[in-house]
């Protein structure tokens, strides 16, 4: 940096822009708040935006010594720097630098490829049709439009390890600066105005931010306002109008040139301004840092406004940091580390996630910090070997020209095939719902009397038919999952079953923690498909026995009973004895409702619960298994009590024969890797077990009516 210095702003500006470019760079790595990703992006590479480049280089990479020659930047970072600028005013160039951002893109590029392999590594049998489709959809950059279409909402995809679910952010980018630039060179081509431009781009971002609002709605529209690149754009666009903002105005000729490297045009600050913009930093600062420790699927405000208050406060930072280079947070921004840190940022963000998921507990033994701190070294080296090895080999040449054009194809396509070969032996996925097979009925047809929320859904017996014995599997999920198994093994014993499990309704209707987030447990999915109130679930119940005059009723519950759970205004859990009572007392109604028409009712015991770890390996709160041998305990008591119209069957021990979370028995999987549900194959295994027993329960039964039926 020169030794001369002045207080005059414009001047002050140019020779500190080293520092500032600095300050950019290390800024980078607020892509790591999932929240500012898009708008730090958006606002560092706002001015190869806006002139076509695809590129988000110059934030990349650290700053070097600079030239005293007049026009051009300092070595590597300046000269992108330069080149950005020089694009942004000069739209005849386009071609060339479409031609170059390719070039430099094609390091990126690489880094995911990298990725979406490591991927492949050690992913769960079931989770392998997930990776493929995660994997084959980021190649293209469009997996935030695969996720958006997805089932699941995006805290509800972290129940199953899923290392390629941060791509979404990077399809965003890609697809951003696809489209942008073109709109911004018609726009440009034809009025030759930034004003124009700056409009249109604000209007975008208002436009972008109201369609996140609208689509989220009541919270339904999640995964598509969170996804979609319509409703993200938003950070991109009020990153690229802080650039308009900043940037040198237009030359009206073609001939103008630009003799200056700095991204930012000449500004004469009072004092007042100064002060202003210090503290329009230092409040971006603290917003972004905020939002950062606030932000989870629980606070719906930030898809009503959230996100672009970030966007705006990192913007804010920007424009701090870039017109007042001598500012605290420049020269914070600016130490070396922190600057190496922006460098290598993009790579950091594409490998700590995955290394994340792969580097847990159950692999390590770990938790806490020493876990935290095996990852982040492990995310930072390899971040960095891809940053001197990987990326900037590629951007400095080693690919360019017809070798990018040549190589990048046949690297993208030799990815997809290895992801296709690789997940080859995948099998039923959890989110496969088992409705309609193995003699699950399907929710979708009308029930009889046609309320879905309170009418039977299973077939019409008059009681005392003979025949078969009939046999009726009702609860949650979990009870649905066992249908992989009762369904197509009952036709080999002398049973007649149905089922009616109602996804995300549990004993006790309410609010619970499932990892972290709030879920309201007002409503859940009848056999996978229709939504019904829980609130009615014993008046379901009730209408299926009347309906069916089953011989036995299977009960399989457990995993909503064993989460923390909101009572009143008071967060409790199972073992404290406002829980417990409330507990009792749902299964003792249950089983009365269940057993009303001479059923006998069946508790099957919950099995241990093992679920992917919290972020610092440490297990939920809900995979205790004290929490389920109290809730085991409990269906005992309650058979105790019933005079003999309930028994218990011990899932748990033929599950978790070893006393403790099993995922294999006898050599098959028998549970799918979100650690709650069981796998067709876990299902068959019990499912001879269950009939059989139920074949006994349900002939005793009906010869106790019949004598009770012929006494005098």
């Amino acid at each position: 940096m020169p030794s001369s210095d002045t207080t005059n702003g414009a001047e002050a500006h140019h020779h500190h822009a080293p520092e500032a470019a600095g300050a950019l760079d290390a800024l980078d790595v607020t892509m790591w708040t999932d929240v500012s990703d898009a708008g730090l992006t958006g606002v560092v590479t706002s001015c190869g935006v806006a002139a076509g480049g695809l590129f988000d280089l110059a934030p990349l990479l650290p700053p070097q010594p600079t030239s005293d020659e007049p026009g051009r930047g300092t070595e590597d970072g300046g000269a992108v720097r330069a080149f950005a600028e020089q694009a942004c005013l000069d739209v005849a160039s386009a071609t060339d630098d479409l031609r170059t951002a390719f070039e430099t893109a094609a390091g990126d590029r690489a880094d995911t490829l990298a990725v979406a392999l490591s991927g492949l590594c050690a992913a769960p049998s079931d989770t392998l049709g997930q990776l493929r489709s995660d994997a084959l959809a980021t190649l293209p950059y469009v997996n935030n439009w695969h996720l958006a279409a997805g089932v699941e909402g995006y805290f509800a995809a972290l129940n199953t390890p899923r290392p390629l679910l941060h791509t979404w952010s990077l399809s965003i980018e890609e697809q951003f600066y696809l489209v942008w630039p073109l709109a911004v060179l018609g726009v440009l081509r034809w009025t030759r105005s930034l004003r124009a431009l700056l409009i249109l781009t604000l209007a975008g971002a208002v436009a972008s931010a109201v369609a996140m609002a609208m689509i989220f709605g009541n919270g339904s529209g999640e995964s598509r306002a969170y996804y979609g690149t319509d409703t993200r754009a938003q950070a991109l666009l009020i990153g690229a109008a802080l650039a308009i903002v900043m940037a040198h105005p237009l030359p009206k000729r073609r001939s103008g040139s630009v003799t200056t490297t700095s991204l930012v045009r000449a500004f004469s600050l009072t004092s007042a301004t100064r002060v202003a913009l210090w503290a329009v930093g230092g409040a971006g600062l603290v917003t972004v840092l905020w939002m950062s420790m606030v932000d989870s699927s629980a606070t719906a405000w930030i898809y009503r406004g959230g996100f672009t208050l970030v966007a705006v406060a990192t913007a804010g930072i920007i424009a701090s940091v870039a017109l007042l280079p001598d500012s605290p947070w420049a020269r914070l921004l600016s130490l070396r580390p922190v600057r190496y840190l922006g460098a290598i940022s993009y790579g950091l963000y594409l490998f700590h996630w995955p290394i994340f998921v792969l580097v847990d507990n159950a692999r390590t033994g770990l938790v806490g910090w020493p876990l935290f701190l095996v990852r982040v070294g492990l995310s930072f080296a390899t971040a960095a070997a891809s940053f001197h090895f990987l990326e900037m080999p590629v951007r400095r040449g080693i690919l360019r020209g017809w070798r990018a054009w040549v190589v990048t194809p046949l690297a993208v396509g030799g990815t997809a095939a290895l992801a296709v070969a690789a997940t080859a032996g995948a099998t039923t996925p959890v989110n496969a719902v088992p409705a309609g097979a193995g003699g699950l009925p399907i929710a979708s047809t009308a029930p009889v009397g046609g309320d879905r929320g309170t009418s039977a859904i299973v077939p019409t017996v008059p009681a005392g038919t003979g025949g078969p014995i009939r046999v009726l599997l009702v609860g949650d999920s979990e009870a649905s999952f066992l249908g992989f198994g009762l369904g197509p093994d009952s036709a080999t014993h002398n049973v007649d079953y149905e089922g009616d499990g109602v996804f995300g309704c549990g004993l006790l209707n309410g609010t619970t923690l499932f990892h972290g987030t709030y879920v309201n447990g007002d409503a859940g999915q009848r056999g996978g498909h229709v939504v019904v109130p829980c609130d009615t679930q014993l008046t379901r119940w009730k209408a299926d026995v009347e309906a069916y005059h089953p011989d036995v009723v299977l009960l399989a519950d457990g995993e909503y009973e064993v989460r923390n759970q909101l009572i009143g205004k008071t967060w409790t859990s199972i073992g404290s004895p406002e829980f417990d009572t409330r507990e009792m007392a749902a299964l003792t109604s249950a089983t009365r409702v269940l057993s009303s028409t001479g059923a006998k009712v069946v508790l099957l015991t919950a099995p241990y619960y093992h679920q992917l770890e919290q972020a610092d390996g440490q297990p939920w709160p809900e995979d205790a298994p004290e929490r389920v041998d109290r809730y085991n305990s409990m269906l005992r008591l309650v058979a105790a009590r019933s005079h003999g119209r309930v028994v218990v069957a011990d899932v748990n021990a033929r599950m978790d024969p070893r006393g403790h979370f099993t995922t294999t028995v006898g050599g098959q999987v028998v549970r799918f890797s979100d650690g709650i549900h069981v796998t067709p194959a876990g299902a068959k295994l019990i499912s001879p077990w269950l009939l059989n027993m139920s074949e006994q329960l349900g002939t005793a039964n009906r010869a106790v009516g019949a004598a009770a039926t012929t006494s005098p």
